[in-house]
């Protein structure tokens, strides 16, 4: 009989498993060495959505430096000891960039295992051994740098320092640069032992964190009415920030002492760039203005509170305003008391001013 013809897996095939039959029926080495690599072809495509188990962590700055004190990868262990930092030599110009894991295999034979076969070969219990079965096995590893290619298609990366005979087989840490500057990451490892459902949601928590990261800025206020209008505007201003809006917090007083003269009192403050607590970048204090400018009155007037202000025979009543608004493109925030009734003349009254008011992103 002359030699069976090696069968080589095609997954055109479509293949799904092999079935054996005992005899007459031939158990043959092509049959179970197609449905062994099948079953390894599987693996590989779940495996390219898995991370990699490593003890891993890294820093970018004009190269990417990873430092590791376990990986593991595909079912093999390719390191396991102690703590070693790599540099990989990376294009920071680029807007994205992945570190890859490339590695080298080899096929041992039994002519090339060691004298005690632990790899390829039959061992007997007397000592003996004769040959068996080959092995591939990964013979070197190590760090690679990747970005998009300009081909067109967004699936296509080209990786930098992989040697030849290796291929890149995991993509470990994946960091992009966002238009605003600083590094985004999406880290594809996960320690030994977290389940890989509590990778998933703490990658939950992170894109919630991301959609709801917001800046705060402090002002300080401090605003005197312009004569006749003697009123006193002091406290604290919370503009906080983030991608659903933007939300003006106040804390603070508001001082008046009326006369015959007027009939409205208030303050105005007028919020300037750089006036915040971190100051306001150009790019933020714009977007909030222009997030103010698409309201329908270029503004957001509210009733901040009422007051009963009782002093001997005086009984006065009233309303606090706020209002939020642009002004020929100026930020102000504007705080008025609206009397009921008559009012006790040219005696300061203060009172507390507390108030929230938010403005929606609407593009």
């Amino acid at each position: 009989m002359s030699n069976i013809k090696d069968k080589l897996f095609n997954a055109s095939q479509k293949i799904i498993r092999a079935v054996f039959h005992g005899a007459p029926n031939l158990f043959t080495a092509p049959d179970i060495n197609r449905q062994l690599a099948a079953f390894d072809y599987r693996f590989q495509q779940k495996e390219r959505y898995l991370p990699v188990i490593a003890k891993m962590s890294y820093e970018v700055n004009f190269q990417l430096e990873i430092t590791y004190s376990y990986i593991e990868l595909a079912g093999t262990v390719l390191y396991d000891g102690p703590a070693t930092t790599v540099t990989v030599e990376t294009n920071v110009e680029d807007s994205w960039f992945g570190a890859g894991i490339w590695v080298k295999k080899k096929l041992v034979t039994y002519d090339t295992d060691g004298a005690d076969h632990l790899i390829s070969g039959a061992v007997f219990e007397d000592g003996t051994s004769m040959s068996a079965a080959d092995h591939y096995v990964i013979s070197d590893w190590g760090f690679c740098y990747g970005n998009w290619t300009t081909s067109g298609n967004p699936y296509d990366v080209e990786w930098f320092g992989v040697p030849k005979g290796a291929e890149v087989v995991a993509v470990p840490i994946v960091s992009k640069n966002p238009d605003q500057g600083g590094w985004e990451r999406a880290d594809n490892f996960l320690p030994p032992g977290l389940p890989l459902m509590a990778e998933i949601q703490r990658n939950i928590d992170k894109g919630d964190a991301v959609a709801f990261e917001q800046s705060q800025y402090t002002v300080d206020v401090k605003s005197s009415g312009n004569p006749p209008y003697t009123a006193n505007l002091e406290g604290s201003l919370v503009i906080t920030k983030n991608r659903m809006g933007v939300v003006f917090t106040f804390s603070g007083t508001l001082w008046w002492n009326p006369n015959n003269t007027v009939v409205n009192y208030g303050a105005t403050y007028t919020v300037h760039r750089d006036v915040g607590k971190p100051a306001f970048s150009e790019e933020t204090f714009f977007w909030i203005k222009d997030i103010i400018y698409n309201t329908v009155n270029k503004g957001v007037t509210i009733q901040a509170g009422t007051y009963i202000l009782q002093d001997g025979s005086n009984n006065d009543k009233g309303y606090i305003e706020a209002t939020v608004a642009l002004n020929q493109d100026a930020l102000e925030v504007i705080i008025s008391r609206d009397a009921v009734g008559s009012e006790t003349m040219n005696v300061g009254r203060q009172v507390s001013v507390t108030f929230q008011i938010v403005f929606l992103a609407t593009k």
